[in-house]
């Protein structure tokens, strides 16, 4: 990860690795779709104006992303003239006792 990097992170979670890609990234778009961990993440990377967290699911369905990630890259990308875009995700495992 660069200063010429976009960074789309899915599941943004408490916000630990967004404020990591707030570090090495030029900019970050993260999407988190529980409303706890959107207001954690973002108390979390509030100084960094570099970083924009959406609350929402990623996906519009199962084919489609979501029209407001769409909306908030191409700001993104407007803004900070990334060189790459890379996605980055840390989704949480889960599991089923049979």
């Amino acid at each position: 990860m660069t200063r010429a990097d976009l960074a789309l992170e899915i599941g943004s979670g408490t916000g630990s690795l967004t404020a990591r890609l707030a570090e090495l990234a030029g900019s970050v778009l993260s999407v988190e779709i529980d409303p706890a961990f959107y207001e954690l993440a973002r108390q979390t990377v509030y100084a960094h104006d570099h970083v924009r967290i959406i609350n929402a699911d990623v996906l519009k369905n199962k084919n489609t992303l979501n029209p407001e990630v769409l909306t908030g890259l191409e700001e993104m990308k407007q803004k900070y003239q990334p060189q790459r875009l890379k996605l980055v995700a840390n989704l949480p495992t889960r599991w089923q006792r049979r």
